[in-house]
């Protein structure tokens, strides 16, 4: 019985990953209209969520998002509040 919990969990992580992670490809390609590969301020104005978290995406202060500072956000955990 653990056994069947265990790897229903695992599934239904994997589909809520691989869901998020479509769902973040299609967010990314709708916001690099120019497709250089980065996403400038101009481009983030579309996604209130980019807007909002832009200093936190946004981490190494070259004023562009790379899809790595993108990936990373979006795929780490959630900050636990106090």
């Amino acid at each position: 019985m653990n056994k069947t919990v265990a790897l229903l969990s695992i599934a239904l992580f994997s589909a809520t990953a691989h869901a998020a992670s479509m769902d973040t490809t299609e967010l990314w390609q709708a916001l690099d209209v120019d497709i250089n590969g980065l996403i400038s301020k101009e481009e983030a104005a579309k996604s209130q969520v980019i807007v909002d978290n832009w200093d936190s995406i946004e981490a190494d202060g070259d004023g562009v998002i790379s899809s790595d500072e993108f990936t990373r956000f979006f795929t780490q955990p959630p900050a636990e509040t106090k």
